[in-house]
């Protein structure tokens, strides 16, 4: 939990009160953080205004602040162009996005 309270003390030192995806990356490493479930969890969370354990463009609308963003941030993460982002779906664009992918978090190799 402390690993996600600095995520968003970072996040919120770094803009207002909107989160951009590079931000929220950057956050992520400039905190050195691991992405346990708990903070990913807590991350997924943040992102999904309507609390409709989805993540839809109008939840990034809210986030990001900006509707553009928000559209190249569901195109860049949404892989089964459903047009929402599931918890299964963010959590991989997540990895991906700060240099890890499940293949490395779970130990697995190519």
């Amino acid at each position: 939990l402390k690993a996600a309270e600095d995520l968003e003390e970072a996040i919120e030192s770094s803009c207002d009160g909107e989160v951009s995806y590079s931000d929220f990356l950057a956050a992520t490493v400039l905190v050195g953080l691991d992405m346990d479930e708990s903070t990913i969890r807590t991350a997924f969370n943040k992102f999904d205004h309507d609390r409709s354990g989805l993540i839809t463009k109008s939840d990034l609308e809210v986030v990001l602040g900006d509707p553009e963003e928000a559209e190249d941030f569901l195109a860049a993460a949404d892989e089964a162009e459903s047009g929402v982002l599931s918890y299964e779906a963010f959590k991989a664009a997540l990895l991906v996005g700060t240099g890890r992918d499940s293949a490395s978090e779970s130990g697995e190799s190519e």
